[in-house]
């Protein structure tokens, strides 16, 4: 199954629209904070697309509940998404990391940096991605994540640029 993995969006949707239209092949897409309410706006643009959103330091006032991280599980791969400004990941992302281990999670995925990642820790078997900013990139490109997961519980993680 494939995902678009998006953050950062702060109050700019149309980088988001671009690249769902661009990809029409996939249809769910995960939503790692900062830009909520843009997300309100793409439920209407794509009502036949799955959302899964957590939500950022910077979501004060929006529509749907959304909590601080989630888990998920798929074809027994589990991911663990968050935003990651309450893990410090700025600073670093021991503790997100950590998190992930905990949940005996296969995919890390945080935002909130603004800037991409993806690295794959072997001793633990933990992918950490980060899919840097579609609203407000750190290096002047909007950036998101693509991420698909195998039926035998591969990953396959990469990054986009508009």
């Amino acid at each position: 199954m494939q995902f678009l993995i998006f953050s950062d969006s702060h109050g700019n949707h149309f980088p988001m629209v671009n690249v769902i239209r661009r990809h029409p092949e996939v249809n769910t897409v995960l939503f790692l904070g900062d830009g909520l309410a843009d997300i309100e706006r793409l439920y209407a643009l794509f009502p036949r697309h799955t959302f899964r959103c957590v939500r950022g330091n910077m979501d004060f006032f929006v529509m749907r509940e959304a909590e601080d991280s989630d888990l998920f599980e798929l074809y027994s791969c589990r991911v663990l998404m968050m935003h990651g400004h309450t893990r410090g990941v700025k600073g670093g992302t021991a503790a997100a990391e950590k998190d992930a281990l905990q949940a005996r999670a296969r995919v890390l995925l945080y935002g909130h940096t603004h800037i991409p990642e993806c690295r794959y820790l072997s001793e633990d078997e933990l992918y950490v991605f980060n899919p840097g900013s579609i609203g407000r990139p750190y290096n002047g490109k909007p950036s998101y994540g693509l991420m698909d997961i195998l039926p035998n519980g591969s990953v396959m993680l990469s990054h986009g640029m508009l």
